[in-house]
């Protein structure tokens, strides 16, 4: 065997070395991307609006995730006291379906934006938890067409 045999044998080894190393890399990134797949389909998820009609505050809530949200507990926070109907700064959902809708009246003072900290269990785990800052819409009552 020459030099150029054993070159040749030495970049096929490396190439095929490189091969399997890569292809082992993909496998466990494929894996891993199942793996959050697989989570994300088990995992509720909330859309949250804050609306102003005229003298009415309403949040609005809706189950944009891939599973049914349980014991859901909503916390408002803003400068300005607002509050919900029975006067508290929590209120509880005992569960809202996927693509399901809440509209929660609020009592209080006018606020341009509010903070809502929402918790609760789906097919993902208990104590999940979602941190929004919203803004009012900007739609008046006697602004809708």
């Amino acid at each position: 065997m020459n030099w150029s045999d054993w070159i040749a044998i030495l970049i096929f080894g490396f190439s095929l070395w490189v091969y399997f190393k890569h292809d082992k890399e993909i496998k466990a990134l494929e894996k891993e991307k199942l793996k959050r797949e697989a989570v994300e389909s088990q995992r509720a998820r909330f859309d949250v609006q804050y609306k102003w009609l005229f003298v009415r505050h309403i949040l609005c809530l809706q189950n944009t995730g891939k599973s049914t949200a349980k014991n859901i507990v909503i916390n408002i926070e803003s400068k300005e006291p607002l509050s919900f109907q029975d006067g508290s700064t929590q209120y509880r959902i005992n569960k809202l379906e996927v693509t399901e809708k809440a509209e929660i009246p609020l009592t209080g003072n006018y606020q341009h934006a509010i903070k809502v900290t929402l918790t609760w269990d789906d097919e993902s785990g208990k104590g999940v938890t979602q941190l929004e800052h919203v803004e009012d819409d900007g739609v008046n009552e006697f602004m809708r067409i």
